[in-house]
């Protein structure tokens, strides 16, 4: 009924049901969760983002160790913003600073320039042709010319993302070979480039089949999948894979705190609104757990300024509050299936129950 395997670049065939485990910035995406869906058929990826070009080499070689089978690497797209009125960024951080004085961080007194932010972009780019990475996904946009053909002539496999049809045509276009249709319902942030928000906030359900419609690409289905009943309507969809992130997010090798993890698990009691999209910790829309922080900065009214600008300016905060465990500015990324989230699993252990379930929902249809 449906295609059962996924094969990339690298000749690696996931296993029925194809499922690849989504990146998840900050340290969530630990060596040994990445390991451990690669070492059992499915797809485990490494998140660059917001590291260093020594931690990338050194989470990639910790990896390597652990597993002999392919895995895939994420990066951020560097996006390139205008320049924001200094009495805009300056509003943001008055009300940063309500919150860094709580956490006993000194106030934001001196305004680093928007410009002075640089990215390791390229840096990383060589580090992983380099450690001979073979499978690359890419969130935020699309990456030059220049180095999408620099990859494909490495013989490497793209995987891009979209929150839209447009964009997904145009990553085709481009030379991606895959692309993650990202719905609406998906943790952390949006990975579209092109769309306005507004006209790209589509549920993974709505938008999947319009993608499969417009690409010739395979299509990965990202966004609200919990278990092996979600798995299978993706496919009937027309999805050659699933990418589950939210799912990972509480198994015993995942790089969440402990305070996150609980406050993961709280929502299994609560209603429609424990997520929300908001841009108030990086300037970019981001699903995640709703929170003081995110409810005071939108309440404000302010213009929050793009991304990377906010996510540079807030970035000491946020470590400082995870370090402290302060749950009221934490950013804890989750999507909106993170009430069905299941604690205490070994990552292994909850992959071979999704698989499970979707057998079990494939049987239960008794199709001819």
């Amino acid at each position: 009924m449906f295609n059962r395997s996924l094969t990339f670049a690298t000749s690696m065939a996931l296993k029925w049901p194809a499922i690849i485990q989504a990146p998840m910035a900050g340290g969530i995406s630990t060596p040994a969760m990445v390991s451990a869906l690669s070492n059992n058929a499915a797809l485990g990826s490494f998140a660059t983002g917001y590291l260093s070009s020594k931690a990338i080499i050194k989470g990639i070689r910790a990896i390597k160790s652990l597993t002999d089978q392919p895995f895939s690497a994420n990066f951020f797209v560097p996006i390139r913003n205008k320049e924001y009125p200094v009495s805009e960024i300056q509003a943001y951080i008055k009300v940063l600073d309500q919150f860094r004085l709580k956490l006993g961080l000194d106030e934001l007194t001196v305004l680093q320039h928007p410009g002075f932010f640089k990215d390791n972009f390229q840096e990383i780019i060589d580090i992983l042709i380099n450690e001979n990475i073979k499978i690359l996904s890419f969130t935020f946009g699309i990456p030059s010319v220049d180095i999408i053909e620099k990859l494909k002539s490495k013989g490497t496999y793209l995987i891009g993302t979209a929150n839209s049809v447009e964009e997904a045509k145009m990553l085709e276009g481009s030379g991606f070979d895959a692309i993650v249709a990202q719905g609406y319902e998906a943790g952390g942030h949006r990975g579209g480039f092109f769309t306005p928000s507004a006209y790209s906030a589509m549920s993974t359900f709505t938008l999947l089949p319009q993608v499969v419609g417009a690409v010739k690409c395979p299509v990965i289905a990202a966004g609200g999948i919990m278990e092996g009943q979600g798995v299978i309507a993706a496919l009937a969809l027309g999805a050659s894979a699933v990418q589950l992130g939210t799912a990972f997010l509480a198994v015993e090798e995942s790089g969440a705190s402990k305070t996150y993890q609980e406050e993961l698990a709280k929502t299994k009691t609560k209603g429609y609104d424990a997520t929300v999209l908001t841009k108030a910790y990086t300037g970019k829309f981001a699903r995640g757990l709703r929170t003081k922080f995110s409810e005071q900065i939108e309440a404000e009214g302010i213009e929050i300024p793009d991304y990377p600008i906010a996510h540079y300016l807030s970035t000491e905060l946020r470590k400082q509050a995870a370090v402290l465990g302060y749950r009221d500015v934490m950013a804890m990324w989750c999507g909106q299936g993170v009430q069905e989230i299941r604690s205490g699993l070994s990552a292994k252990a909850l992959l071979d129950e999704i698989r499970d379930e979707a057998d079990r929902a494939l049987n239960a249809l008794k199709l001819p």
